[in-house]
């Protein structure tokens, strides 16, 4: 039973590998296998303040509801790419917000604690945000909103998959004492209909406690 959800897992991200990165990276990546190796002492974790859950309800957002592209803190330094790629996809940004609580309001909007690698069950959430904080020192907290007027999940979906094309994906291997996973870190996060409401309500929440 284990080995078939660990190729059931393995084939999953094989495909997801296929369809998200350019050629070039997945014969890299998948092919020789190169990945930056980082050793950690001891498993990562974080702690956020809960959310009032009776306060997130009462936020009353617009009727017509925009979907948003999140830049996120690995993917900042291509801000321009990405925006340049948001309207070759002739979509139009309406809306721009910053926020400096990236971490906080990643371990809501992924629900960060409950991600975990399929293989030794690490916290693979907490070993995400280690990896910012380790690569990106100054902007690790860092998070840009790009609202787009005209988008929908679709047109978003395949956007997202041609920036990680473009801009492609950080691939880390890292070891933990004697285990030993494969992670990656994307540069953007796109909202879709099934969670827009909540993302939206999550990003106010945060915004409104500034």
């Amino acid at each position: 039973m284990l080995n078939y959800r660990f190729l059931r897992k393995l084939v999953k991200r094989t495909y997801w590998r296929m369809t998200n990165l350019s050629w070039k990276q997945f014969l890299l990546e998948f092919g020789f296998r190169r990945f930056k190796t980082v050793h950690f002492d001891a498993v990562p974790q974080y702690t956020f303040k809960p959310i009032d859950q009776e306060q997130l309800e009462n936020i009353v957002l617009p009727e017509k509801q925009e979907f948003f592209v999140m830049i996120k803190p690995s993917g900042l330094h291509k801000e321009a790419e990405i925006k340049h790629l948001i309207a070759q996809f002739n979509l139009t940004i309406s809306g721009e917000e910053t926020y400096n609580n990236f971490f906080e309001i990643a371990s809501y909007i992924f629900d960060i604690s409950k991600i975990h690698d399929y293989q030794h069950a690490l916290p693979e959430g907490y070993i995400w945000l280690k990896l910012l904080d380790l690569f990106y020192p100054k902007t690790c907290q860092q998070t840009k909103i790009l609202y787009v007027q005209n988008g929908n999940e679709k047109i978003l979906h395949h956007l997202k998959k041609r920036i990680r094309q473009k801009i492609g994906v950080e691939f880390y291997r890292v070891q933990i004492q004697n285990l030993r996973m494969v992670t990656c870190v994307t540069p953007v996060h796109t909202s879709d209909q099934e969670t827009l409401e909540r993302e939206l309500q999550i990003l106010r929440y945060f915004k409104n406690s500034c």
